[in-house]
């Protein structure tokens, strides 16, 4: 998780992606209240609306239109 006030606690517990970007994400930084059960996929906002932030530059594109994920398994990056 990218979030700053995260830092403080390096034991909370993170959630996984299960979209193309398969980021972790704090429950609070995904606007989640607790973990969602582990039998249940999980998108994150940015999967849900299909946009992402480019690696490089930090701006925001639609997938597959503006921006592209990256090939390696398991990445998650997007670029233009």
């Amino acid at each position: 998780c990218r979030e700053a006030e995260c830092i403080d606690d390096p034991n909370a517990p993170l959630i996984m992606c299960d979209g193309k970007c398969n980021r972790p994400f704090h429950p609070p930084c995904a606007n989640l209240l607790a973990l969602p059960p582990e039998d249940v996929p999980w998108l994150c906002g940015d999967c849900l609306q299909n946009r992402h932030q480019c690696a490089v530059c930090k701006e925001y594109g639609e997938d597959d239109i503006d921006v592209f994920c990256c090939d390696a398994k398991g990445c998650g990056l997007f670029y233009h």
